[in-house]
């Protein structure tokens, strides 16, 4: 091959690989996507209300609070004759964003050691909850955003207790329940 076909070959390549180039450009695109992701949840879920609203007896309220957060709330009651009871009507809602379940309830009681080691000894007061569940998966009590659930608590002083053998500090209770909201991540 000559000078002049190699030229011509050398040439006919420069312009292949220049056409290439232009149609690439003409034909190709960059796309760029940006943007700004912000999670924009809330967790609250408090005690909204407690209201007493049955009384046995000559049980009577004495005070119920609750907290400025709404996480804790304080009820005292005065039971005056074995049988009295009170029934307090107890709202928790959910005014956060995020689905929530009551996943545990935990009853921790508390009264004068030295009642509690007589032989015999029973509590002198009693706590019983209803309209609250957390014994299935199924069944638990659910607060979606929104919502809310309003279930019983229930102080008793013991019907057949011997207030003779023990004095009014050593019957004395303390009652604190804990409920635990969880995340629903299956709603």
């Amino acid at each position: 091959m000559d000078n002049n076909g190699k030229k011509l070959v050398l040439g006919g390549l420069v312009a292949l690989v220049f056409l290439l180039v232009v149609g690439f450009a003409a034909f190709g695109s960059q796309l760029t996507i940006k943007g700004t992701a912000r999670v924009s949840t809330a967790w609250d879920v408090h005690i909204s209300s407690v209201v007493a609203n049955k009384f046995v007896g000559s049980a009577q309220n004495v005070s119920s609070t609750i907290e400025e957060s709404g996480l804790a709330a304080t009820l005292e009651t005065d039971l005056k004759a074995p049988g009295d009871s009170v029934t307090y009507d107890v709202t928790v809602v959910n005014e956060g964003s995020i689905n929530a379940k009551l996943s545990d309830i935990n009853f921790h009681q508390s009264q004068a050691q030295e009642a509690a080691d007589v032989e015999g000894y029973k509590p002198s007061i009693t706590y019983a909850y209803t309209g609250i569940d957390t014994q299935s998966e199924d069944t638990k009590t659910k607060l979606k955003p929104g919502e809310s659930v309003t279930f019983q608590v229930t102080v008793t002083f013991t019907k057949d207790f011997d207030t003779k053998t023990f004095t009014e500090a050593q019957i004395e209770n303390q009652l604190e329940l804990v409920l635990t909201y969880v995340q629903d991540t299956t709603a």
